[in-house]
């Protein structure tokens, strides 16, 4: 529970809620992560690091998976 909550707290955008930056409620980490990459809310190394942390939580074979799709 602990790790989801870390999860969703390091994908959470840093101010207020704005239009760009509100997220529906079935959107994953992962996905408010590379919607807030594509807005311009964070740069390249955050992103990576993010992603990194947010794959760590998951199992080794869905991490690779998942980062090569992340990564397309």
């Amino acid at each position: 529970m602990t790790r989801g909550v870390v999860r969703q707290a390091e994908a959470a955008p840093d101010g207020p809620p704005t239009e760009t930056s509100t997220t529906d409620s079935t959107e994953s980490p992962v996905e408010t992560l590379r919607r807030r990459y594509a807005a311009g809310d964070i740069d390249d190394e955050a992103f990576q690091y993010r992603l990194d942390r947010l794959l760590e939580t998951e199992g080794t074979d869905r991490r690779t998976d998942e980062r090569e799709r992340v990564l397309e």
